[in-house]
């Protein structure tokens, strides 16, 4: 959570402070000088308005922030706040005049809401906006509808549960799904029901200790298990700023999908038929998630699917969750990473200052130019990846260096890197998956000796896999 204040003066207002430090001046062409230009010239501002920046949360925040912005040399003193924001405010930062708050815990977004309406400063959501909650199940049925998802309360099937529903995944409101790397094709074909039998029989590992022991799955909602749609294809991971309730930029990051055996990354994303008219189509469907989810100035990491087969129902650009923060991995917050992967790129801790203020950050998106930048397609045995592919820089260059088993493609467009390992790439005509049985059971007994399930109690999971195969 930032707190940003400064000594009592006129309101700030979008027209006279850092955005005007860009109307001023020329943007630099060369990447170093572009971010040390954007560095001193965000600190200059700081200083020059009495401005400081304060961070309430828990330690790893500062050090997040710290790793990847270029605020570094601005930050001010960091405090802790783990019970009552209020009550920690008054006592820590008591009279003081605040112009903005932000967090980059989407686990706090609603407490932070609440806090920058009782301060009377920019709201992350739309002004007078209250949800009880923004988990995934939450964010399924405002999106899709009711009628798009089921609630399975206390792990058993609801009765009344529509034939439509199938084939569909099952999913808690908060952490683990089968749609990407996270415990490898194991979690991947148990989340898969393509039937009321087949939802039966695989339930009961949702429900068992192995996966609940999952660190992130702490709270009663948080276990509350849903179905959703069924996906396939490309999962996207789409950065989006939004300012004043309106996406303004829109960055495809990274594309990510799994399946037999092999993980794929594209930076930026990339995948059969993901043109720009194509892209337009999907951007409508970001426009009406940031709509529904009533987002006001926030940056938001969107994970959509993209099903590049022409034949199937699900063809295009399908909602699978919102993270209401930037995508956390290391590998797309990277400056040096982002600056030549990505044509567009945006440093989060500058973009979300800004908005945090209620300006306009568009003058903060960088450009890279075209001789530097460069198109990169990974595929890789999952087993040489972590459970989620490749979460940072470093990783995934070592993997190049010293890997030969994974394929990769480098070119000056993602499209020309993506034809060089075309015929590479699994799973083009749609994943198989498969029901409890032997051959699923050694599916998840490989993927557990991989470490894919590295986030949870291995030997519980070990136990339902084979209590599940083996009733």
């Amino acid at each position: 959570l930032l707190m940003i204040r400064r000594p009592p003066r006129s309101p700030l207002s979008s027209s006279s402070a850092a955005s005007d430090v860009y109307k001023r001046q020329d943007h630099p062409q060369g990447i170093h000088e572009h971010h040390s230009a954007v560095e001193g010239q965000m600190c200059e501002w700081a200083a020059s308005r009495g401005m400081a920046i304060d961070l309430l949360m828990v330690e790893a925040q500062l050090e997040q922030l710290n790793h990847r912005s270029l605020l570094r040399p601005c930050l001010g003193k960091a405090a802790e706040c783990w019970d009552d924001l209020h009550v920690c405010v008054r006592e820590q930062f008591g009279g003081i005049r605040y112009d903005g708050v932000y967090t980059r815990d989407d686990g706090l977004v609603l407490q932070v809401q609440e806090l920058a309406l009782v301060l009377g400063v920019p709201p992350l959501l739309q002004p007078g906006t209250r949800f009880e909650t923004l988990s995934t199940q939450f964010q399924t049925a405002i999106i899709l509808g009711t009628n798009q998802s089921a609630r399975v309360t206390g792990c058993v099937i609801p009765s009344n549960l529509p034939e439509s529903a199938f084939p569909g995944y099952i999913k808690y409101a908060h952490g683990v799904h089968g749609t990407g790397g996270w415990g490898g094709a194991c979690l991947r074909h148990l989340s898969v029901v393509r039937s009321l039998g087949e939802m039966e029989r695989k339930l009961p590992f949702f429900c068992g200790k192995g996966i609940t022991s999952y660190h992130y799955l702490e709270t009663p909602e948080q276990r509350s298990l849903f179905m959703a749609p069924y996906r396939f294809g490309m999962e996207l991971a789409v950065e989006v700023i939004v300012y004043r309730g309106r996406p303004i930029e829109i960055i495809y990051q990274a594309g990510l999908y799994s399946c037999n055996k092999k993980m794929v990354h594209t930076f930026p994303a990339h995948a059969p038929g993901l043109d720009q008219n194509m892209k337009s189509k999907c951007n409508r469907l970001v426009g009406e998630i940031v709509t529904k989810m009533k987002i006001w100035n926030m940056v938001v990491g969107v994970q959509l699917m993209y099903d590049w087969r022409l034949s199937s129902p699900q063809f295009g650009c399908q909602f699978i969750e919102v993270n209401f923060r930037a995508h956390d991995w290391d590998i797309i917050s990277d400056h040096s990473f982002g600056s030549r992967h990505f044509r567009r790129w945006f440093d989060y801790g500058a973009v979300s200052t800004y908005l945090a203020l209620d300006l306009d950050p568009t003058p903060l998106i960088w450009k890279s130019p075209p001789a530097y930048s460069s198109g990169l397609v990974v595929i890789c045995p999952l087993s040489e990846t972590s459970a989620g592919g490749f979460m940072s820089h470093k990783q995934l260059y070592q993997s190049w260096m010293k890997q030969p088993k994974c394929k990769f493609a480098v070119a000056e467009t993602v499209g020309k890197a993506y034809v060089k390992v075309v015929e590479e790439m699994p799973c083009v005509d749609g994943p198989v998956v498969h029901d409890v049985g032997p051959d699923l059971e050694r599916i998840c007994v490989a993927d557990l000796r991989k470490d894919l399930f590295w986030w949870s109690n291995g030997t519980a999971i070990l136990k339902d896999i084979q209590a599940l195969n083996n009733p």
